[in-house]
This record gives structure tokens, C-alpha cells and sequence, in this order.
């Protein structure tokens, strides 16, 4: 039985020649590019749905904890207020804790009376901040993509966002083809002729390219012309695999096939004509160019999925330990809100408590989860 490690496309340099060609070259380095892009694909594809368990089943049980415990304490705090052992001082910092953690907490748990609690300190409504929020990122969301969006679409959400992203496409897409179906046809120069005909030239090469690699084994694979019934099987199970790569436009896997079927060797890949690679080179270029948007498309939505952060570069591996480590910490804030709860129920541990409480007036999310872990 032919080693799987065979069958991998490549071309070797000849006795007879001194070091690859160009085109020689190029097709090698696609040939890796594709295969880093094909075994990159395939992990996103095993890690999106492990992902989407672990978070569901780990992390998101975890974050309805740690938010429980963070409304209880702040409404543990806000009774405390009234004791007549507090200074001014120390007051005012539970004031100000309660202005600054509670937002985030109803953002999560939509705890009414965690917003009347938000209210009686801030002087402000949690319902009607959220409501100019959203009309705030919605005018942002119009500038940058220059797009309308309902009132009601909830940006809080990752669904709100999915949703958003989702009709910003669709407006964007109609733009153009708006864009499209109204703009005059003007006269191509020769230019302009000459360009096109050239790349229409080079576009029926290439699929004669792959149609002939396709032919040569459909001309040898065919299990209609086959006695033998474990034969038979073989090659059907064979041609349905070519049949798939001949429909994508597949040439590597073609040319796997082909060294499968052993109707070529490896003498027969390195002699193939500079002219014929060029050709190859074009369909591994389309090919390698199709795998990155695909990739792309993949990121983007795991990205709106999971509210990565935007400019974070994602790999299948890193999202993975990057939940194990937001676990993790989630584990931890929650051990340490229990602890603090426990010392704030004598006046002294709640002294000691706000000493500990650093207080930052313009704070951003990722500072406030650390400083008040509660």
C-alpha cells in the first residue's frame, strides 16, 4: 500500500538540473501555502464547535456566578452606607464603587433594583444611558460604514451585533449592485480589449489545464470498465473523490489522485513543462486566494460570535487557551468577591475593605473588571 506521505505534490530537482525554475519554485511555494491554509481551515473547523461547548458549558455558567455575587455585594454595600461608623469619606467610595461597577453588572443580570440602587447614586437612569449608547454607537456604526440601521437593533448582544453586521452586508451588497446596474457602459479602449482578451485567454488555459488532469483520470478510474468487484469499489470511492476536486477547481488533489492511481510519478512532476506550470501556478494562485477569504470569513464571525476584540489576531489554537485562561480568572474573581463578602460583615473588615478600593473616575472595562473583581 502506497505511504500517504507519497502521494504529497511537490517537485524535486532532476539529476540533471542544476536547481528548480521559477515557475518550478512558485509552484512549490503555493503548494505549502495551500497546505498551511487547508490545515488551518481544518483546525477552525474542529475548534469553532469545541469552543462553542466549552464556552456554553464552562465559561458563560462562570459569568452568571461572578455577576450573582457582584449584585449581591453591591447591595450589601449599599445598605452599609447607612452605618453611622463609616466617615464621609468612606461613604463617598462606596458612592462611588456602586457608580462605577454597577453598569457592567446590570448590563449582564438586568437587575431592577440594582438600577434603582444605580439611580439613587449616580442621579442618573441605566435604561436611558444604554438607550443614548446605542443611539451613539449607531451613529458611529452610519459613519464608518455609511449605513441606516434600526432603532431597535441591539448592539449590547452579541446576537444585537450579529444582527448588525448582518444588515450592513446586506445594505452594503445592495449598494453596489445598485451602483452596478446604473452605471453607463462606456467604450473599452484597445487597450482595455486587448487586457481582456488576454485574461479570458489565460482563464480557458487554466481550465483546460485542470479539465485535462480531470479527463486522464476519469479515461482510467471509470468503474464501469472494471470486472473485478474489489476493483470496482476502489475506483468508485476514487472517482467520487476526483469528481468533488474536479468541481472546486482542485488541482493539488487532482494531482494527488493521479499519483495514487499511480498514472503518474514523481519523475513525471518534476519534468512537467514550464509552460504547463504556468498554468498550474495560475489555478494554485486562485485557489490559495478562494482558502484566504475563506479563512477571513471564519475569523470575522467568530470575532462578532465571541466579541473578540477587533483588531486581535485569532488562531485556533490561541482562542482556545485564551478561554482556559478567561476561566480561569473568572474562577478566581469569584473565590475573591466570596472572600471580600465575607470580610465586609463586621464594620472593621468593611473599612479595611474600602481601604484596599482603588477608585478610577474614567476607568475603562478592562480596568474595572481587575479593580473590582466583585
Amino acid at each position: 500500500m502506497t505511504s500517504a506521505k507519497s502521494h504529497v505534490v511537490h517537485i524535486a530537482v532532476p539529476p540533471t538540473q542544476g536547481e528548480l525554475s521559477s515557475a518550478q519554485k512558485t509552484f512549490n511555494r503555493l503548494r505549502k501555502k495551500i497546505d498551511k491554509q487547508r490545515l488551518e481551515l481544518a483546525l477552525w473547523q474542529a475548534t469553532i464547535p469545541q469552543y462553542g461547548a466549552k464556552h456554553r458549558e464552562e465559561y458563560e455558567p462562570l459569568w452568571v456566578t461572578f455577576n450573582q455575587h457582584r449584585s449581591e455585594m453591591l447591595c450589601f454595600l449599599n445598605v452599609a452606607m447607612s452605618n453611622k461608623a463609616l466617615t464621609q469619606m468612606e461613604k463617598d467610595k462606596i458612592s462611588d464603587i456602586i457608580c462605577l461597577t454597577a453598569p457592567l453588572v446590570i448590563k449582564e443580570t438586568q437587575d431592577e433594583d440594582l438600577k434603582q440602587i444605580y439611580t439613587q447614586h449616580s442621579g442618573s437612569d441605566f435604561d436611558e444611558e444604554l438607550a443614548d449608547s446605542q443611539l451613539e454607537l449607531q451613529a458611529m456604526m452610519k459613519q464608518m460604514f455609511g449605513v441606516d440601521l434600526d432603532d431597535d437593533v441591539d448592539f449590547s448582544t452579541p446576537d444585537g451585533m450579529r444582527e448588525a453586521m448582518g444588515k450592513i452586508f446586506e445594505q452594503k451588497q445592495a449598494e453596489m449592485e445598485r451602483a452596478e446596474s446604473q452605471q453607463a457602459p462606456r467604450k473599452k479602449t484597445a487597450k482595455q480589449l486587448a487586457s481582456e482578451a488576454k485574461k479570458e485567454l489565460a482563464e480557458k488555459e487554466v481550465s483546460q489545464s485542470i479539465r485535462a488532469v480531470f479527463r486522464q483520470l476519469a479515461a482510467a478510474l471509470h468503474p464501469d470498465r472494471e470486472q473485478d468487484d474489489a476493483e470496482r469499489i476502489r475506483k468508485t470511492a476514487l472517482m467520487q473523490r476526483v469528481n468533488v476536486a474536479y468541481a472546486n477547481k482542485d488541482l493539488l488533489t487532482l494531482l494527488q489522485l493521479q499519483l495514487e492511481a499511480e498514472q503518474i510519478d514523481q519523475d513525471s512532476i518534476n519534468t512537467i513543462s514550464d509552460e504547463r506550470l504556468k498554468h498550474f501556478n495560475q489555478v494554485l494562485k486562485d485557489q490559495s486566494e478562494e482558502l484566504q477569504q475563506e479563512l477571513a470569513g471564519i475569523e470575522m464571525s467568530f470575532n462578532v460570535q465571541f466579541q473578540m476584540a477587533p483588531d486581535k489576531k485569532l488562531t485556533p489554537k490561541g482562542v482556545l487557551r485564551d478561554l482556559q485562561f478567561s476561566i480561569n480568572d473568572l474562577e478566581k474573581y469569584i473565590r475573591d468577591v466570596q472572600r471580600d463578602f465575607s470580610a465586609v460583615q463586621n464594620i472593621q473588615g468593611l473599612k479595611r475593605f474600602l481601604r484596599t478600593q482603588k477608585i478610577a473616575r474614567e476607568p475603562s472595562l478592562d480596568d474595572l473588571f481587575l479593580n473590582f473583581p466583585f
